[in-house]
């Protein structure tokens, strides 16, 4: 295996955050295609959230504060 350092272990961190809210948001989006407009609405709320939760992961990041 390779040694992983403070900031390698980090990264991986983001990434793995990123990508599972990247997941969520192409699932999400895929259910649109068949949804009732009462769903629409719902979905649409929740990849707002999803969206908006990984805007605020990357800027806490970015600024060096902690991982949630």
């Amino acid at each position: 295996g390779r040694a992983m350092s403070p900031n390698n272990d980090a990264l991986e961190s983001v990434m793995h955050e990123v990508s599972s809210k990247a997941s969520s948001l192409k699932g999400a989006a895929a259910l649109l295609r068949k949804a009732t407009p009462e769903e629409r609405t719902e979905l649409l709320g929740l990849m707002a959230q999803h969206a908006e939760g990984l805007a605020q992961y990357i800027n806490r990041f970015q600024k060096g504060g902690k991982q949630p």
